[in-house]
């Protein structure tokens, strides 16, 4: 890609991002962000046809640095480990987080969430399917993989849409928990 074109899509990324933290402004146009970034329209339709196209490139960034992360840890080895996806979604929400609040809180930004999920599924079930398993175990296994990598990801969406009020490290250890004990923690606090 050309260097130009990198240069002003970061422009153009720094600037929304700069947007989405400033609490004072109410929405964002591509008017102010064309005149924050100091850019004409012109240059920005010529990069996106809409503000959202911004945000699914954004998006795909974050994905795209997740599974290299995922790779360097060593997740795909044991993706039923779950400390490690839990380390990195903290360091990477962590760094951008109110990025991460505007993909969880508008249904159109779903995409990001829906692709880890996607992820997360595929690598449980490629890792342990197995080609003598009966058809039942192996429903049994797309269940299970989608029954975890759902839920997970629905706590970190809530927690980022502030429907969750605790701490991050609190959120954390919480999932690691539920995702190792599952019920049996469940039944221990109601008895504690």
């Amino acid at each position: 890609m050309d260097k130009r074109i990198i240069k002003t899509k970061k422009i153009i990324h720094e600037t929304y991002l700069e947007m989405l933290a400033d609490s004072s402004l109410k929405k964002i146009s591509v008017s102010e962000l064309t005149r924050r970034a100091n850019i004409d329209r012109k240059t920005f339709y010529l990069h996106y046809s809409s503000l959202d196209d911004i945000l699914k490139e954004l998006g795909e960034e974050q994905m795209e640095e997740i599974l290299r992360s995922l790779h360097e840890k060593g997740f795909f080895d044991n993706p039923l480990d779950i400390v490690p996806l839990i380390n990195i979604l903290n360091e990477v929400v962590s760094q951008n987080i109110v990025l991460y609040q505007k993909i969880a809180a508008n249904p159109n930004d779903q995409f990001f969430w829906n692709a880890i999920e996607d992820v997360l599924i595929r690598t449980i079930i490629d890792t342990h399917s197995n080609p003598f398993l009966a058809p039942a175990s192996q429903t049994r296994l797309t269940i299970y993989a989608r029954y975890f990598a759902h839920g997970f990801i629905s706590i970190y969406m809530d927690w980022l849409r502030k429907e969750i009020d605790v701490e991050l490290d609190e959120l954390s250890q919480t999932l690691i928990e539920a995702s190792l004990y599952g019920t049996q923690k469940i039944l221990s606090l109601k008895h504690s």
